[in-house]
């Protein structure tokens, strides 16, 4: 009989979870008829769609061109130079292929966005897990609002971008590392290359790391992944590594500021851009010291520092300085967060709250009167810089409790115990 009543619950659980999931799709089905703008999804919908029935190379200029006819059908306009091609290396059709099956493209785009929630769900779970912050039930639910409605969140979710999975992948791997699952780490640093130029920093960093301390599984699994990802993309299409490294480089030549040089030079046009490469030199070397100081030390927490000043500072070496990359720099922030409630109690339980509260409301602030409509990541250069600028402030004033936390006797008897 218990049986029977466990494989009911089970079916109704089944049932309320498809039930929920079907109206959170309708849900963004209707909230995508009314967006117009940059859509990110577009180009390896098509991109991966061509490639399964027609056999085109995703990084063709008949690809390009067709995308540009499909905006214009959609939205009644065409798209910017990064989201009117295929930018992503090959094997990241293997996220969009099951979406590519479907014709319906305002359909598969909402099933897509659904996809994104749920990882971005994963995203601010996993990052609990890692700090193992015992948040409490009041800012928990705060939490969460925020992880959602984060306008870092939003913008990725509403343009279909991919870089919340991949921030998921990124979270994952330094999970797996605590829980010592040394395989599945190297395979989501393999999978978190689908968008490379957001996780080269932290993949060379945690495969670094992983060599200093010999944790061999890591790099081998890592390497073995990517080999056989490249190998198969190769065996549909041989020119394809080629055909990606051209597309990037048009990409960095034509897009958004992918370092802080032509932001600062806009800003001050004298001295901007200069100022911009002494920063960028400067957090550079910052960041290689670091690395060579801590990746030597085996201890868990000082690896977590690590990678969250890497997420940081790539923010603003250069190649991912975009500000709809930014959902990325959650688990440094959650890590921020964690310290001072694991430092002050209920007096940092206050601080996170205003916080989270303050980093919530004041983007929204900034950014809605420079919108039309949220999907002008253009105007969103103003948001490139206070957000990791403040995360790094906040990682140098923790850094000594991140690195070396006073732990109580019944501390180390509740972590003897999970």
């Amino acid at each position: 009989m218990s049986s029977r009543n466990n494989i009911l619950v089970i079916i109704v659980l089944i049932i309320i979870s498809i039930s929920l999931l079907a109206g959170l799709t309708w849900l963004n089905l209707r909230i995508l008829n009314s967006f117009s703008g940059t859509d990110s999804f577009l180009a390896y919908w098509m991109g991966t769609r061509l490639l399964l029935t027609e056999g085109i190379n995703p990084y063709d200029d008949i690809v390009s061109d067709q995308i540009q006819d499909k905006s214009k059908e959609l939205y009644g306009q065409v798209q910017p130079v990064e989201a009117s091609q295929v930018f992503y290396p090959l094997y990241s059709g293997l996220l969009y292929f099951p979406y590519a099956l479907i014709e319906d493209y305002p359909l598969a785009h909402s099933l897509w966005m659904t996809t994104l929630e749920i990882a971005l769900i994963g995203l601010a779970i996993t990052c609990l897990q890692i700090t193992r912050w015992r948040i409490p039930a009041i800012l928990l639910w705060v939490y969460f609002f925020f992880c959602l409605f984060w306008i870092h969140s939003i913008i990725p979710l509403v343009t279909g971008n991919v870089v919340i999975i991949v921030a998921l992948c990124l979270a994952l791997s330094v999970l797996a590392i605590r829980s010592g699952h040394d395989e599945l780490t190297g395979i989501l640093l393999a999978l978190s290359t689908i968008k490379p130029m957001v996780s080269i920093w932290l993949v060379f960093f945690l495969v670094m790391w992983a060599v200093f301390q010999r944790r061999w599984k890591i790099p081998v699994w890592f390497g073995g992944t990517l080999l056989i990802l490249i190998v198969v993309s190769v065996f549909f299409f041989q020119s394809w590594l080629l055909d990606y490294l051209r597309t990037t480089f048009l990409y960095i030549r034509s897009s958004l500021p992918l370092t802080p040089a032509p932001t600062f030079k806009t800003w001050l046009p004298g001295i901007g851009e200069r100022l911009s490469w002494l920063i960028s030199i400067f957090l550079g070397v910052v960041l290689v010291v670091e690395w060579i100081v801590g990746s030597r030390k085996p201890d868990f927490r000082r690896m977590l520092w690590l990678a969250c000043l890497t997420l940081v500072i790539g923010q603003g070496v250069g190649f991912l300085a975009h500000p709809i990359n930014a959902i990325v720099l959650l688990l440094p922030l959650v890590v921020v967060f964690s310290v001072l409630d694991e430092r002050w109690k209920i007096t940092g339980r206050i601080i996170d709250g205003l916080l989270i509260m303050l980093l919530l409301v004041v983007p929204w602030v900034i950014i809605i009167p420079e919108l039309n409509h949220v999907a002008e990541v253009e105007k969103l250069t103003i948001l490139l810089f206070p957000l990791p600028l403040f995360i790094l402030i906040g990682l140098y004033w923790i850094r000594w409790w991140a690195i070396h936390p006073q732990r109580t006797y019944m501390q180390e008897l509740r972590d003897i115990g999970e």
